[in-house]
């Protein structure tokens, strides 16, 4: 017998699992299943009876030849939960954002290539992450780290991440930031201004213009200001 409710159903809880719950559990993808099979159908929809007759004879002639494709994602969950904060991480596009693995897929950016020195890897006692990378600037240079990643155009995104300051006063400029660029449109970014040493998570929600490989940088030196910044956790989620 057909269900004619099948696909639809698979279809809806699809964006229910993928808006609504996998970004709030942390899932871990195996593997994914898939398969391409040919089929014979009336009409282009899978909500819908795919049979059609002539004064009760079956229209074989009009039956038309394709492929269905179909498959599954297969995820292990271990029953544990993410920490405050760490669903939107989850979905990161941006790869070892939290500094696990050290500085993996990040580059020295700007004059850090001739100041390697002044980009380190810290622990931090922080409940829900434990690295960091350091930026040291006594020379007032531009220096910190990069990451290129693809982007989609008329897209919205959410460049987000956390920081301190080594020092803690707020009469002083810290300028540590965080940068999005893929011209021809305007660099995006978040700044931390002052010199404050708790952990401070900001966050930018835009709409990207430009299709294409961007750049996203964490540095110091913002405004030719000399300090000494930590970041974790950056991230670039898309959002819609």
């Amino acid at each position: 017998p057909m269900n004619y409710d099948r696909m639809p159903l698979h279809h809806e809880m699809s964006i229910k699992f993928n808006q609504e719950i996998k970004n709030k559990l942390p899932f871990k993808h195996k593997f994914r299943p898939f398969y391409d099979t040919p089929i014979q159908y009336v009409q282009k929809k899978y909500h819908g009876i795919q049979y059609k007759s002539v004064y009760g004879i079956p229209a074989f002639w009009d039956l038309k030849q394709g492929n269905y494709k179909f498959g599954w994602n297969i995820y292990y969950f271990n029953g544990k939960k993410y920490g405050k904060n760490a669903a939107a991480y989850n979905n990161n596009l941006l790869r070892n954002g939290q500094f696990k693995n050290k500085l993996e897929n990040w580059q020295l950016w700007h004059s850090a290539n001739y100041f390697s020195n002044s980009v380190k890897l810290v622990n931090v006692t922080e409940k829900n992450f434990k690295n960091a990378v350091r930026i040291e600037n006594p020379m007032k240079k531009l220096v910190g780290i990069q990451q290129k990643v693809y982007v989609e155009s008329n897209t919205v995104y959410r460049l987000s991440g956390i920081a301190r300051s080594i020092r803690n006063d707020k009469s002083k400029i810290s300028c540590g930031r965080i940068g999005f660029w893929l011209p021809p449109q305007k660099e995006k970014q978040i700044v931390w201004m002052s010199e404050y040493n708790q952990w401070w998570e900001k966050e930018l929600v835009f709409t990207n213009q430009v299709t294409g490989i961007a750049t996203v940088y964490v540095h110091m030196g913002y405004g030719g200001v000399g300090s000494t910044g930590e970041f974790t956790n950056i991230s670039l989620e898309k959002i819609k």
